[in-house]
């Protein structure tokens, strides 16, 4: 199976927090247990976290992006809607975060099956605070 994980959850400010802390004690134990899948780790250029190692042979795909929102979210889509890498899944490690204007691209037909982990629903619970922004309120 050839697995992609969006590795926003270890480059976002939460990336030494429970979010980040929990993406990567993730993606290493499914690298290291589930080695006959193929992985490909969606990393954010000009975030934290890109060179990071990890164990077994991920394929590493630095994403074009920057602070500028409409590079994070645009980057997202792509993966899903070219899926160059042939992906099976696409495994979205933040869903709620909306971190510089991230938001998990929709399923494109024919495209990857997606899935996400909800860490927790902090956001959905306090959304004033978290989903202000009405552009990602219309996401929820």
């Amino acid at each position: 199976m050839r697995i992609g994980i969006d590795m926003l959850g270890n480059q976002s400010s939460s990336r030494h927090r429970g979010i980040g802390r929990y993406t990567r004690h993730l993606v290493s134990q499914l690298l290291a247990r589930h080695a006959q899948h193929q992985y490909f780790l969606y990393c954010y250029e000009g975030l934290p976290g890109v060179d990071d190692q990890w164990p077994g042979k991920p394929h590493l795909r630095r994403v074009a992006g920057s602070s500028a929102v409409d590079d994070l979210q645009d980057a997202a889509k792509r993966i899903a809607a070219e899926n160059d890498d042939r992906l099976d899944v696409l495994l979205q490690t933040t869903p709620l975060e909306c971190y510089r204007g991230h938001v998990p691209p929709a399923r494109n037909l024919g495209g990857p099956k997606m899935a996400a982990i909800l860490y927790d629903l902090i956001p959905l619970l306090f959304q004033e605070h978290y989903l202000a922004d009405p552009q990602f309120a219309r996401q929820y």
